[in-house]
């Protein structure tokens, strides 16, 4: 891989404090990670995934009406890292 290539993400977490928190930590510590794509409904993450595929998708496990796990059962597309973020 090349070490000056920027990791597309997507950032999943119902909680806007969890994604404000999350913006943070990857701007202060991983600059070469680029949010492409957010959201706090896990319905809507899969879209999200489907249509930037994504590097690296951080996502909270704990969610309402879908949980993590089940949101990455509907997944088509899977060729990213993961990173629970609960």
């Amino acid at each position: 891989m090349n070490t000056n290539a920027t990791l597309r993400a997507v950032l999943i977490d119902d909680e806007f404090m969890g994604l404000n928190s999350l913006h943070i930590l990857l701007d202060k510590h991983c600059p070469k990670v680029r949010s492409v794509a957010e959201s706090r409904s896990p319905i809507a993450a899969i879209e999200m995934i489907e249509n930037y595929c994504p590097d690296i998708v951080f996502l909270d496990i704990n969610m309402p009406r879908m949980n993590g796990f089940e949101m990455l059962e509907k997944l088509k597309w899977r060729n990213f890292d993961l990173i629970f973020t609960t």
